[in-house]
């Protein structure tokens, strides 16, 4: 079998095609669009589609490792994906993708390579977390980061920060209500002081932006004025003075009706 395969893989390389190929792409940093296409690799490879994978791998790390870091890697993408479909247990490309890719300006294949490697490692929360982090992080999806982070608590290897980060992002949507019951979940459930005291940090800015967002609806039907501020309601002497919490100043959007802190 190891001759078949070193034949196979000569074939792929015959004429030193691929180191050739490898020499100039550290200088260009990018390989011919056909050059890994698994569909094709599965066709020629007699079957060998792991032995093929680890070979490409290794290739993967040989390119990243081999260019010069200021500049972008525009085959990176596709070698780590055909890595994965030839051999879709390979658990490490997964997670390499979704830390690499964000920052070579390719968040959603970075997203898409975490999904996928989900589906064949469901209880690894690294690849929950590190999607939550590109969808709140590069792609401002605060919603699709909180199902991410929420999905990421309590499986295995999630850092202690998901249910954090979960309650962040789930803040920053329309139902601050949910958002309350999540923290009040991981204040009565968390070990960890630091992050009960960030659970009870959040939960003091939840309560008292709902609290205002209701004297302004209150204030807006006994006056029949539009508030367009949080200091209309000092002005109006529903406020004495304008609230602060520990996550910093408050300011009032007339156009959605949320309070929210300044970022």
């Amino acid at each position: 079998m190891i001759f078949l395969f070193t034949g196979v893989v000569a074939q792929i390389a015959s004429d030193n095609l691929f180191n050739q190929a490898l020499r100039e792409a550290r200088v260009q940093q990018i390989l011919p669009t056909n050059f890994f296409d698994s569909s094709v690799l599965k066709k020629i490879n007699l079957n060998f589609n792991k032995a093929t994978a680890d070979y490409i791998w290794l290739s993967t790390i040989q390119y990243f490792g081999g260019g010069n870091p200021n500049l972008p890697y525009e085959s990176l993408s596709q070698m780590l994906f055909t890595v994965v479909e030839l051999d879709p247990k390979f658990e490490y490309p997964y997670l390499f993708g979704g830390i690499i890719l964000p920052w070579q300006n390719e968040p959603e294949a970075g997203l898409r390579l975490l999904d996928k490697g989900q589906k064949h490692f469901p209880n690894n929360g690294l690849l929950y977390y590190y999607a939550g982090f590109i969808a709140k992080l590069n792609l401002n999806d605060s919603e699709r980061a909180a199902g991410y982070f929420q999905t990421a608590v309590g499986k295995k290897d999630t850092p202690p920060a998901a249910r954090l980060l979960a309650g962040i992002s789930l803040s920053s949507l329309d139902d601050k209500q949910f958002a309350k019951t999540w923290w009040e979940g991981v204040l009565e459930s968390e070990e960890n002081e630091s992050i009960k005291e960030r659970a009870r940090v959040w939960l003091d800015y939840l309560n008292t932006t709902i609290e205002l967002e209701k004297i302004i609806q209150l204030a807006q039907q006994q006056t029949g004025q539009k508030i367009s501020s949080l200091q209309d309601l000092v002005e109006l002497g529903y406020l004495i003075k304008l609230p602060q919490t520990e996550l910093g100043e408050l300011e009032y959007d007339a156009l959605t009706g949320r309070v929210d802190k300044v970022n």
